[in-house]
């Protein structure tokens, strides 16, 4: 029989018993009542489904059910769902998701390649098999927290030793177990991996160790020479066990040093195309010469393990595919100083990621993700920053972090800030033109300095922040909007020009913005101010050339007093 549209079983107290198989072509949905496969073959289900906290019942038999969809199982919500799998095999053979809701499998095989996500429950399995295909970035992610036990044999195969297949966690740095019998395991990476049961500790052939790791064993590390001048990373004939030796070695696994030195490249401006989603441990470009280029070639980017070394005079560049730091020991980006054409994205669990070298990011972004960015006493230049989440993480430096979207919007992005200290980061500079967000979250700062030159756009502020010094030298009239809550700051180093007042004002149609400062005096002029309260201790004296533009308390639209401190 074959159907292409939707089914929905839904009988309570009903049962439903195929008698011969069926090519579905769409999907299942078990609301209420009792499914029995009977041991018939199922092909082009896109999805079985049945997430609701009625009654009712699914049987599979020695049913062999092959599943096309995205999302394969979905039984996220599995109360009074009674599950009994047999004999059966699932089969999926698109990339999915799937939700087991914590039940028990019999054999259950990914064939799709792409990404595979196991979700938010803790199931069983008899036989779990994961076969990748001719795809570099293939993945398997097990929820974090998450124990998947395995009775049978755990198998996960990827398609070469370049064609891998990454097992890692829904969060990084949060682990997973696989409680296995038996494992087989095939070029494949592990990344938050907890092994357990008889077969632990995980060996197999060509294993990767990305971090976070307890009982799955890596492949020995070893040190590759790169020797081929241009070409790709993943081709063997570029990789040598010795410097300027003989090529044709394995390429780089994530555990491995990769170095680049005087025998790399014989001529000028050759390049290194990274085509490997997951790169070495260390990757080190000290002592190269005839200054070569290394282009990012994987869409989303690709990993470093450890430290990466650039040196003077070589090129990065990537067309928006970046570098992404995922270290679980304290290393070191080391910048050259370089112009580096490529987002950054730190996911650093438990650890530092040292920055040095003053590297222009032009406009390209930051991402940080989790860990601690030590920008040391560096200055760097980069499109955007944002460190968005729950995840421990820190900025820490005495620099300057210059953000200079040409389009503005939100150039410092930590509106969702728990778990993130900020309170010893670099000064933290805008200079974009455009209309520009600060979204601090809420948190302690250093030093905020909006440098628009002689942009127009204005700054608008989010979040109820304290700043050492909050510092405005735009030289036209501009605005800067605060949000109806206590802004503090040690010190509030803006005035405006003569002719060019910078503007102060509220979020919104209502309400009051507050600024407290402890002590001292606050000397400013050429302001146009509504709307706010100044309060904490200190004077707040405006200057003869300001305006009081109604509903403020608190300030002084005076110049200071005689002997007035200047902060």
């Amino acid at each position: 029989m074959a159907t292409a549209s939707p089914v929905t079983f839904n009988g309570v107290g009903g049962t439903w018993q195929l008698a011969g198989a069926w090519n579905v072509g769409s999907s299942w949905t078990v609301t209420n009542g009792t499914l029995d496969t009977n041991g018939q073959t199922v092909t082009n289900l896109t999805v079985l489904s049945s997430n609701n906290s009625n009654v009712r019942t699914i049987t599979l038999g020695a049913s062999d059910i092959t599943i096309t969809g995205t999302t394969s199982i979905t039984f996220t919500t599995s109360t009074n769902l009674t599950f009994t799998a047999g004999t059966s095999t699932i089969r999926c053979t698109a990339p999915s998701t799937f939700n087991g809701g914590g039940k028990t499998f019999a054999t259950v095989i990914f064939s799709g390649g792409g990404t595979n996500t196991i979700g938010n429950h803790s199931n069983t399995f008899g036989t779990f098999t994961d076969t990748g295909t001719v795809n570099k970035t293939g993945a398997l992610v097990f929820n974090s927290g998450t124990t998947q036990t395995v009775t049978g044999t755990f198998t996960v195969t990827g398609d070469s030793p370049t064609n891998r297949v990454l097992v890692k966690s829904s969060t990084v740095g949060t682990a997973y177990t696989i409680n296995a019998a038996v494992v087989s395991l095939t070029n494949v990476d592990f990344q938050d991996a907890t092994g357990a049961g008889a077969a632990a500790p995980f060996t197999g052939t060509s294993i990767g160790d990305c971090g976070g790791n307890s009982q799955v064993t890596g492949t020995t590390p070893v040190t590759r020479y790169w020797i081929g001048g241009t070409g790709s990373w993943s081709a063997s004939s570029e990789w040598s066990a010795s410097s300027g030796g003989a090529g044709n070695e394995t390429v780089p696994l994530c555990h491995d040093t990769a170095n680049f030195d005087a025998n790399s490249f014989s001529a000028g401006s050759q390049t290194v195309t990274c085509d490997m989603p997951r790169t070495g441990k260390d990757v080190n470009f000290t002592g190269v010469t005839n200054t070569p280029a290394l282009t990012l070639g994987v869409a989303g980017g690709s990993a470093f393990f450890g430290s990466l070394t650039f040196v003077s005079g070589m090129t990065v560049n990537g067309g928006g595919n970046g570098l992404n730091f995922e270290g679980r020991a304290t290393t070191t980006f080391a910048t050259a100083g370089l112009s580096v054409g490529v987002p950054v994205s730190v996911s650093v669990a438990g650890t530092t990621l040292t920055v040095t070298g003053n590297a222009d990011f032009g406009q390209q972004a930051w991402t940080h993700n989790i860990g601690t960015i030590d920008f040391t006493s560096t200055n760097q230049s980069m499109k955007s920053f944002s460190t968005t989440n729950s995840n421990t993480r820190a900025v820490v430096g005495t620099g300057t972090l210059t953000l200079t979207a040409t389009a503005g919007g939100t150039l410092w992005n930590a509106v969702t800030s728990t778990g993130l200290t900020v309170s010893s980061a670099p000064t933290i500079k805008f200079t974009s033109t455009a209309a520009s967000i600060f979204a601090g979250g809420g948190k302690t700062y250093r030093d905020f300095w909006y440098a628009p030159g002689a942009g127009t756009g204005g700054l608008s502020i989010t979040g109820a922040n304290t700043f050492a010094d909050f510092k405005d030298d735009g030289t036209v009239a501009h605005t800067i909007t605060f949000p109806n809550v206590t802004t503090t700051v040690s010190s509030f180093t803006v005035s405006g020009n003569s002719g060019q007042l910078i503007t102060l004002q509220r979020t919104g149609g209502s309400g009051t913005w507050t600024l407290s400062d402890a002590s001292g005096n606050n000397c400013r002029d050429f302001l146009s101010i509504s709307n706010s309260a100044a309060t904490g201790g200190a004077g707040w004296y405006a200057g003869t050339g300001s305006t009081d533009g109604g509903g403020n308390t608190g300030w002084t639209f005076t110049a200071c007093p005689a002997g007035g401190l200047l902060f």
